[in-house]
């Protein structure tokens, strides 16, 4: 039986390389991989990585805005192909990210949600953006 099984796989991996599955799900993961690095380095940049202190952010509003419409742009067009990673829900993890930086360019954007609902957004951002580290340390390349 064990034999069969891993005759069967063999076979399986064969088709899923041949009908380019294997290179869809390679690449979503590489991309998004390579997105979440972006994301990580903006949560370090400015300073909210395990921290709740926003005022760094806010010396730095013009930049960050600019980089956070550029994170959110790109997630965006990586939600799509996060549907080819096999085993894995990393589409709706992913979304919720891009969710809550675009919450984060919109409380920025406004000075009476900068001091009431930045930090929250900020809190929420990182606990979305671990639990999809989280997902993403699990997946392999195939």
């Amino acid at each position: 039986m064990q034999l069969e099984m891993g005759k069967l796989r063999v076979i399986i991996n064969i088709l899923n390389f041949l009908t380019g599955r294997t290179m869809r799900h390679n690449r979503a993961l590489r991309n998004i991989r390579d997105w979440a690095a972006t994301v990580q380095k903006f949560l370090s940049e400015y300073q909210l990585y395990g921290n709740s202190n926003i005022d760094f952010l806010l010396e730095n509003n013009r930049k960050a805005n600019f980089d956070l419409i550029a994170m959110a742009h790109k997630g965006n067009v990586l939600i799509k192909p996060a549907s080819k990673i096999r085993d894995a829900q990393v589409s709706p993890l992913l979304t919720k990210v891009v969710d809550e930086i675009e919450n984060m360019r919109r409380a920025m954007m406004s000075p009476t949600l900068r001091n009431t609902r930045l930090p929250e957004v900020v809190s929420r951002l990182r606990v979305s953006f671990e639990k999809l580290q989280k997902e993403l340390s699990a997946i392999e390349y195939i």
